[in-house]
Order: structure tokens, then sequence, then C-alpha cells
């Protein structure tokens, strides 16, 4: 079974939150949540970080979204080991989230610092890994050098990236 990790991105939508995000792109993040609150094992960071990030965009209380709703779950999970791996990620530099774990390619490329972190839980896991990516075009833009460090990224609006990419 292969192991989850969710950019931030993948909530917001499923919450309806990101404007130019359609309905089938909101309904593929939906359902990709739903996939993992029904079965599929998550991963996370030791430290956090990625937790924190999902507190910045999504409620915890209140009349949450689908997206909310996989919060609460991930953060009422995370210490539950057949539902989630956490993995330590080593920071070298913190200004520029660099991890240990994240190869320097990406960073030299270009490689937005704060998804570096889900690359780093990856490839730190130790297990097939898949990184999910709904409408943040950086995961397209840098897919050879991701292609190339063995980094696997689940596009769930291949149109929405399509129509919104630089390269």
């Amino acid at each position: 079974m292969t192991l989850s990790i969710v950019d931030t991105n993948v909530a917001v939508v499923a919450n309806g939150d990101h404007p130019d995000a359609g309905d089938d792109c909101q309904l593929a993040c939906v359902e990709k949540l739903e996939e993992i609150v029904s079965g599929e094992r998550f991963g996370l960071d030791e430290g956090g970080l990625i937790l924190q990030e999902y507190r910045g965009y999504l409620q915890f209380a209140g009349e949450p979204g689908v997206g909310d709703m996989f919060y609460r779950y991930v953060f009422n999970h995370q210490y539950m080991p057949t539902r989630c791996l956490r993995v330590t990620i080593d920071s070298v530099s913190d200004a520029d989230g660099t991890f240990a774990q994240c190869p320097k390619s990406l960073a030299d490329d270009g490689f937005d610092r704060s998804d570096r972190k889900f690359v780093a839980v990856a490839l730190a896991s130790g297990e097939e890994a898949t990184i999910y990516n709904a409408v943040d075009t950086d995961w397209h833009e840098h897919s050879k050098v991701l292609d190339a460090e063995g980094v696997v990224v689940t596009e769930l609006c291949p149109l929405y990236i399509k129509a919104h990419a630089a390269r």
C-alpha cells in the first residue's frame, strides 16, 4: 500500500476555498481525502511542520468542509502507526526550507521551499510514497527533477495544472 502525503492545497480545494478550481478539481480532492480517511496510510513529519501548515489554512472546529475534516482526522490519528507514518526530517537551514532528506537538486532548480517538507517526508519514509497535489503548479514545473529523484507526485487537477503551469 502506498503512503499518501497530502499537499495543503488539496484540502483547501476540497473545502471549495480556491476560486479558480473547478467542480471536477474539487471533487477529485474530496474523493482523495475520503480515500485516505477510509483506510489509506498517510505520512507526516515528526516535527509537526506539515500539521503547522495545515493549521494555517484549515479549521479544526466549527462547521468544517471536507478539507477541515481531513485535517481533524490527521490530527486525531497522527500517533496511530497503522494509520500514520511519522518520519524524522532534519532541517539543514530553516531560512531556505532545506532538509537533509530533500535533494539539493530541487533547491538548485528553484523548487518552492514550503513544499520541500513533503518531499523530505516522502523520501525519508523508506516506503512507496505518493504526494498528492491539486493546484500548485510548482510540482509540475519541477517534475523532471522530482522524477529524477524518485519522487512520485499525483496531480488531482491535471486540467488546472495544464492551464496554469509556466513550463
